[in-house]
């Protein structure tokens, strides 16, 4: 597994979130629609944002914490935090 690989940063611990640039929308980006192969410097210019439509995007790995002692459970849930209704989604 590369290290510029989403792969490499495991859902347990990290989001891989996205943000519009345009409208400043941001959501958490669904890794099962991440192709295989594709690295974390190309995946910006594949999302499009769900509020607006606008393909100028960034993303952030977010450290989310380790997971629970013996346990595969996070610290939080994404309900805790306010990433907005839709998820940024691939083109």
């Amino acid at each position: 597994m590369p290290a510029n690989s989403p792969d490499a940063f495991p859902p347990a611990q990290f989001d891989l979130i996205a943000f519009c640039d345009d409208c400043g929308h941001s959501a958490p980006i669904d890794r099962v629609r991440i192709p295989p192969g594709l690295t974390i410097p190309e995946l910006p210019a594949r999302l499009r944002c769900t509020a607006c439509g606008g393909r100028a995007c960034s993303m952030r790995i977010v450290y989310t914490g380790a997971a629970a002692t013996g346990t595969a459970e996070r610290a939080w849930t994404r309900q805790d935090r306010s990433f907005g209704q839709a998820a940024n989604r691939l083109a």
